[in-house]
């Protein structure tokens, strides 16, 4: 009877020829699976150690396969290598600095310069971080990340020529311990520094030579192509870059400006003065701290920084802006160290990274406008020793130097004559400078 069989298939039953379980794979899989070792050419199932050995001998070629070449070519250019060493590169030998005694003759007469970049040492920048108050500060403050623009050559050699960047610099061993650095503006302050500087010494200096331009531009959004810049600066060990002389021309102001460092004497310290003698910087009327060093941060810098920085020793005393009482002290040490807050009849004052309050001083305690308060430090979140002054207008922060009565110091008698002369001084080593290294500035290099 025909249809048996075909019944039992059906059924379930197995297909003639078969060991039992599944049947089969058909067609595309079946010859894949035969290859792979686990059903024979008739379909048949084959033992699973027979299987498993053809697995593991085909996994152990397709790693030598993949892992010896690699293996080889190591070999091979470590064998070159040694066969051909590549020489050591020379190391750097600075010259010592000149005597102290000679040192006042060499600066005055400048030397052309040779290649070689200025020192490398690491320069501690001026940038205190912003301190956040308790409940005043409209946003926490962040310092902007520097541009960069243009990443500086690690090596003089590598940096472009001077006739298509148009910046020099004098490299340090000179008879002179100043350097030079003359630049038509191109992109940012940094990004024009940093194209013939190690970047060691463009980062601290874009700080310091900023701090001077922020009096007469923004350096963040001001600059213009067809600005010109030339410095006259010092490397001094383990500090920040120090300016001597900055002529800046603007062609958004439509003129050029002049700073000079100068120290008169009896001063506790130097100050940069533009060319009649006065003051870059313009100083509080009625501030906070009398004896201080530079202001190294402003509001409108661009740093978004929420107060301003007075760089002075630790133990300067810190003097009552204004009338009013103590609100409270020592708040959020961690960040910004000890700390007073000073509310009067229209503002509110911060000083923060103080090292102690003056004697006295608790919450609760009205002061008179000029009582001595507390004394500068380099407590909390602080880099560098300085007073940061916050000023408070409820809960806005406010421009010191927009609502406070302000003025420029300015020389005078026998400090005018000494500045006049070391004026001229540093105006002859700028243009010697200049003409030396053949930097094309079109903007006179002295009044």
């Amino acid at each position: 009877m025909g249809p048996g069989p075909a019944l039992g298939v059906a059924a379930g039953g197995p297909a003639p020829g078969a060991r039992g379980g599944a049947d089969p794979p058909r067609g595309g899989a079946r010859k894949f699976l035969v290859l792979g070792g686990l059903f024979d050419k008739d379909g048949s199932r084959m033992p699973a150690r027979i299987a498993i050995a053809l697995l593991s001998a085909s996994a152990v070629v397709t790693g030598l396969v993949a892992y010896l070449p690699p293996l080889w070519q190591d070999a091979a250019a470590a064998e070159a290598k040694a066969a051909n060493p590549r020489p050591a590169a020379p190391r750097e030998v600075r010259e010592p600095d000149a005597a102290a005694a000679g040192a006042g003759a060499q600066r005055a007469a400048p030397s052309r310069a040779r290649e070689g970049a200025p020192p490398t040492a690491t320069v501690p920048g001026e940038a205190p971080s912003a301190a956040t108050a308790d409940g005043l500060n409209t946003a926490p403050s962040a310092p902007e990340p520097p541009i960069r623009a243009a990443a500086a050559p690690r090596d003089r050699d590598e940096a472009p020529v001077l006739a298509a960047t148009q910046v020099a610099e004098r490299a340090p061993g000179s008879s002179s311990k100043l350097h030079f650095v003359g630049a038509k503006i191109r992109g940012s302050l940094y990004a024009t520094l940093a194209r013939r500087l190690p970047r060691s010494v463009a980062d601290p200096l874009t700080a310091v030579v900023g701090r001077v331009l922020v009096w007469w531009v923004l350096p963040h959004r001001d600059l213009r192509r067809g600005d010109e810049i030339a410095v006259l600066y010092e490397l001094p060990d383990g500090e920040e870059p120090r300016v001597h002389a900055v002529v800046f021309h603007s062609t958004l102001r439509g003129r050029t400006f002049r700073a000079y460092r100068f120290q008169p004497a009896g001063a506790p310290f130097a100050r940069l003065y533009d060319a009649g003698g006065r003051e870059i910087e313009r100083r509080l009327t009625d501030t906070p701290i009398r004896d201080y060093e530079q202001i190294t941060s402003l509001l409108y810098d661009g740093r978004g920084h929420q107060g301003v920085d007075f760089k002075a020793p630790i133990g300067t005393p810190v003097y009552a802006p204004f009338d009013g009482r103590i609100a409270r002290v020592d708040w959020r040490t961690r960040r910004n160290g000890r700390c007073l807050h000073l509310h009067g009849n229209t503002f509110d004052a911060l000083f923060l990274h103080l090292s102690r309050m003056a004697p006295g001083i608790r919450p609760g305690r009205r002061v008179k406008k000029g009582d001595l308060i507390a004394y500068s430090g380099n407590t909390g979140h602080s880099t560098a020793p300085h007073l940061h002054y916050q000023l408070m207008k409820g809960r806005q922060v406010v421009d010191p130097f927009t609502v406070q009565a302000t003025y420029r110091a300015a020389l005078e008698g026998e400090a005018l004559e000494a500045f006049e002369v070391e004026r001229r001084r540093l105006d002859a080593e700028l243009r010697a400078e200049a003409e030396a290294l053949e930097v094309p500035l079109s903007m006179p290099l002295a009044p």
